[in-house]
């Protein structure tokens, strides 16, 4: 299927003809439209095997779009959305978009003039990766909404504003993980949490709870703490809780960062991991992979969660998708470390 007509000449009836398709459904797949898979996949092919190029500025001008996306994450250094926004940027970019990619710093002050900065872009789409709900945010996204610009969130969901949103489930992942370290015989397992407000945090300290109840063991405050995502905190709340006259024998981190500062502070106290005490971790990293021995982790399916993202925006920016917005919830998996048992 070779490009004998030389890359700049390549015509989406070119294309058509090599997936064997009308040019009808090409120019749907171009612009957004959903297809059967079978048909995209033929059409991804051609496109790649003929080197077709289409004219994307005169289509933005024909329909007053700027084919870009705006998304905002949490900092540039944060594997987990970077991994999720390389997934989400392939799936756009076969339908003509382009990513304008921002950070806030962690700094949810700079949150609304990021979002502002994005917008004056004339973005078509903004997905956004927040931290915490402040009131600045709120308006930021009701003023999107108010000018019918698709707004996306990722793994979080705020009170008050109804949205669309793409996470996992966080709950009955926890409760699994949880659960785990139950049957291991472990009866003291601590918690180190991200923040009480943010939704993720509150839905994993839901499932640890829930998971403790589930076997008529109590869900005590004095094993619960919060580390705010950081390394830094989660490494003094680790020294504290394993000062504790009973300190757990099992801690679960609801996130990869503070992991960092939790298996940190362990080895500082001269403790092994797999003889003295139990970990598992949200999220699956190079460091965790690396860590030996193993520990338990929940890894959330990052490129599924890219890909369905991508789609929901594209579904809003070409309105196929006019419905009310979506709760699309993903399944993590658990990778069980060898156990420790109590």
């Amino acid at each position: 299927m070779g490009n004998t007509a030389g890359v700049g000449q390549v015509t989406i009836k070119d294309v058509a003809a090599a997936a064997g398709v009308s040019v009808g459904t090409v120019s749907r797949y171009l612009n957004g439209f959903a297809i059967s898979p079978q048909r995209r996949e033929r059409i991804q092919a051609a496109i790649q095997a003929l080197g077709y190029r289409g004219n994307y500025m005169a289509k933005a001008l024909k329909s007053r779009k700027s084919m870009t996306i705006g998304v905002l994450i949490y900092t540039l250094t944060d594997p987990f959305s970077t991994t999720i926004v390389s997934s989400f940027q392939r799936v756009v970019e076969e339908r003509g978009y382009s990513i304008i990619l921002a950070d806030y710093a962690e700094d949810i002050g700079k949150l609304a003039s990021r979002i502002r900065f994005l917008r004056e872009r004339r973005i078509d789409g903004l997905l956004l990766f927040p931290l915490l709900p402040t009131p600045l945010l709120l308006e930021a996204i009701r003023d999107c909404q108010k000018d019918l610009l698709p707004v996306v969130l990722v793994n979080e969901q705020i009170e008050g504003i109804d949205c669309d949103v793409v996470l996992v489930d966080n709950a009955s992942a926890s409760f699994r993980a949880v659960e785990q370290l139950v049957l291991n015989r472990h009866r003291h397992i601590a918690i180190i949490d991200g923040t009480e407000a943010d939704f993720v945090s509150k839905e994993r300290l839901r499932g640890y709870c829930e998971a403790l109840a589930a076997y008529s063991m109590p869900c005590e405050k004095k094993y619960q703490a919060y580390a705010d995502h950081s390394s830094v905190k989660a490494y003094n709340v680790t020294r504290n809780l394993l000062s504790m006259p009973e300190p757990p024998t099992a801690i679960f981190v609801t996130g990869y960062r503070m992991g960092y500062g939790v298996l940190t502070a362990i080895r500082d106290a001269g403790l092994a991991i797999g003889r003295d005490i139990a970990v598992t971790c949200f999220d699956r990293t190079e460091f965790i992979d690396l860590f030996r021995p193993a520990i338990t982790v929940i890894e959330q399916p990052l490129d599924q969660m890219g890909q369905a993202a991508a789609d929901l925006m594209l579904g809003r920016i070409t309105r196929e998708r006019a419905g009310p917005p979506e709760r699309i919830q993903l399944n993590t998996r658990m990778l069980p470390a060898d156990p420790v048992t109590r």
